[in-house]
């Protein structure tokens, strides 16, 4: 039977854990946000990142792709498996999220963003699309895993704009995380659509992170704050679908602590050292052992990791009495081609590293994984 509860942010005392979590989260928010890490790089692992949030919010629902066949169906290319277009649309949204928010951080969370969202989001899918892209639902629903009812599909409307307006309202910044983690559940709450309701949930966390300045979420899988355990994320919504203060608090706890370890683990891949000892190194020495690049392009690769950027003429002095200019020439050229270099945009003379080639796309993503940054 369904159950109205007031929609609010909890008051925490200074003595609930919440508290620590959001003084912490607001030290990160404030901190610089690509660290010494090469701009080029980091921009190639927000890529990275919107792979894992994307397969992370689709395996919660279910859907069994694992983190190594999505690559590899990404880099092929010729895949169009319902489970794939799935997680290509969640991506699809990160993109649209993105796009609104790094131009214009006063960008409206509104009805029509909401809306297109969930068009984006179950576009060209069945069993995990909708009957109705990008409109409210016009029957009742029942949720699986939940004692929760939700609310009528004729007050859906009313109950949508209520949570507009919340997300809307101006808050001290104390309450801002509240509020992100308070309208999260409230979505779940109201579920507005026939489905993908879950899968919406989490892209507006991601875009309401992103409205309030929290810019490195976008190198961060807030999804691996739910996904990494489904039973305590639906644990956690059934406390606060209880509609006690106390639930309410639980709830905020579970989401802000989860984000919190985040980007703690993504403050590390913001310094160079640490990315290029703990990732990128590892990934070419991988590359090398395995025969997926030569030794002259390992060499090379070596090189870029040392130098934000470099000239062709730069690498005469480790190819000294080895190579001509003009083979020089031609293996920074290849190189570029294959995705294992990259122009960079003050002038097109310079490289940097790049991890577009395929082979070391997915040696990145194995380091991530083999350090902590997501789950295979």
């Amino acid at each position: 039977m369904f159950r109205h509860i007031e929609l609010k942010i909890p008051r925490p005392n200074f003595a609930d854990p919440v508290v620590s979590s959001i003084i912490n989260l607001e030290k990160m928010r404030d901190k610089e946000i690509i660290g010494d890490v090469p701009l080029l790089i980091f921009n190639q692992l927000k890529t990275v990142f919107q792979i894992f949030e994307s397969l992370g919010s689709a395996r919660i629902e279910g859907n069994r792709t694992t983190l190594s066949d999505y690559i590899q169906d990404k880099i092929e290319g010729d895949k169009r498996t319902q489970s794939f277009m799935e997680i290509q649309n969640i991506e699809k949204c990160i993109s649209y999220i993105d796009e609104c928010f790094s131009a214009d951080t006063n960008f409206p969370i509104s009805e029509r963003f909401i809306k297109e969202l969930h068009s984006i989001l179950t576009r060209d899918l069945t069993n995990e699309g909708s009957s109705s892209p990008g409109a409210y639902r016009v029957s009742n629903v029942k949720i699986t895993r939940a004692d929760h009812t939700p609310p009528e599909s004729v007050k859906v409307q009313e109950y949508m704009s209520e949570l507009l307006d919340f997300i809307a309202r101006k808050v001290v910044y104390q309450e801002c995380l509240l509020k992100v983690a308070v309208a999260h559940h409230r979505f779940l709450w109201i579920h507005p659509f026939d489905n993908g309701n879950g899968r919406v949930a989490r892209l507006l966390t991601y875009a309401m992170l992103k409205k309030n300045g929290f810019d490195r979420i976008s190198l961060m899988n807030p999804t691996a704050v739910f996904c990494s355990d489904r039973n305590k994320y639906f644990e956690a919504l059934a406390e606060a679908d209880k509609g006690t203060e106390a639930g309410a608090l639980f709830w905020c706890d579970y989401v802000l602590r989860g984000l919190e370890a985040e980007m703690s683990k993504i403050n590390k891949l913001l310094d160079k050292a640490y990315l290029n000892d703990k990732i990128l190194i590892p990934t070419i020495q991988y590359a090398k052992d395995y025969h997926l690049v030569k030794d002259d392009e390992y060499t090379v690769l070596g090189y870029s990791l040392k130098h934000d950027s470099f000239k062709v003429s730069d690498l005469r002095e480790i190819f000294a009495g080895k190579k001509a200019d003009h083979q020089i020439i031609y293996l920074v050229k290849k190189m570029t081609e294959q995705g294992l270099l990259q122009k960079t945009p003050e002038s097109d003379r310079k490289y940097a590293f790049s991890f577009s080639d395929p082979g070391l796309f997915r040696g990145v993503v194995e380091q991530l994984a083999n350090n902590g940054f997501v789950n295979k």
